[in-house]
């Protein structure tokens, strides 16, 4: 069994490093595309390019974000991955807490997709206490170890098992509605907000209006289901100016879990997403009949 990586990043030089030495004790080969970086993120991937030989780059994308991608990244290697292997959607801002070789060396033969419990760590009232006090140093050489405060309150397919069966049209295989899910969740630190500047570059980016519905999440009034109000920020009700949109992402520590470093964290089962269940066994045959007839239709009309 190995576990081969996709990373799609995009200006994350401040964490990748970070993530890409913890996915090195664990994966077969990491493989990375980049989104159109401007901050010294493709520099940093050269680098680990050259001196990692399980990191290998897929060049670079300069258009809109686009769900495909994905598809395109694992079609493009899907020659070296073997039967029993595993892909690994790694995103740049996602350190895992369970090593994902034991993991799913654990995991059930009938198990074909592995979800996360996802420790959303914020920026705090606290965090911005430290940030004040000296911007440049606070953000010269950022580490994991500074965000203390989080929730675990969110969760999306991370493995699948590798299926030859057809090329991937999105960001999953197109059998992914029919995999079945394992029934326990791989532990993952997310770390989407780290200091004022980088949390307005996410924020801007991901709330344009071509992307206003894929980052949905991005808006602070779809936090209520995530266990976090707007009494819970420290700038409510939009209160921040137009040029300091990181602030309407600041949370009050008091709303929210401590890491104390010890691994053992609150996991806030009521607000985690369900896993997807997979469809019927009727459901699966007749859906490949209707896909074989469409087909056969088609090559009819040509």
């Amino acid at each position: 069994m190995r576990i081969h990586c996709l990373c799609l990043v995009r200006d994350e030089a401040d964490i990748l490093g970070h993530t890409l030495d913890a996915a090195l004790q664990w994966a077969h080969a990491i493989y990375v595309l980049d989104n159109g970086s401007s901050d010294g993120t493709w520099e940093l991937l050269q680098d680990y390019a050259k001196t990692h030989s399980r990191v290998l780059l897929l060049g670079r994308e300069y258009g809109p974000y686009r769900s495909s991608l994905w598809g395109e990244m694992a079609n493009e290697i899907s020659g070296k991955v073997k039967k029993r292997d595993w892909w690994c959607r790694l995103d740049a801002d996602e350190i895992y807490v369970d090593d994902p070789r034991h993991f799913l060396a654990r995991m059930s033969a009938r198990s074909e997709v592995v979800y996360s419990a996802s420790i959303q760590y914020y920026f705090t009232d606290i965090d911005l206490a430290a940030y004040e006090r000296d911007p440049s140093e606070y953000t010269r050489e950022w580490k994991p170890e500074r965000l203390r405060y989080y929730r675990t309150n969110w969760s999306e397919p991370r493995f699948v098992r590798h299926t030859s069966r057809a090329r991937w049209t999105g960001e999953w295989p197109p059998s992914f509605r029919n995999m079945r899910p394992a029934c326990t969740r791989i532990r993952l630190r997310h770390y989407q907000y780290r200091s004022p500047p980088q949390i307005e570059r996410r924020v801007r980016t991901r709330i344009t209006r071509t992307q206003a519905d894929r980052f949905s999440h991005e808006k602070t009034s779809s936090w209520v289901p995530i266990g976090l109000r707007q009494e819970d920020l420290v700038f409510p009700n939009s209160a921040a100016k137009e040029s300091s949109l990181w602030r309407t992402r600041v949370v009050k520590a008091s709303a929210l879990h401590r890491d104390e470093g010890n691994d053992d964290f609150q996991i806030d089962w009521e607000l985690l997403p369900t896993m997807g269940e997979p469809q019927p066994f009727l459901t699966r045959v007749l859906g490949r009949v209707r896909a074989v007839w469409r087909r056969s239709l088609l090559a009819g009309l040509r």
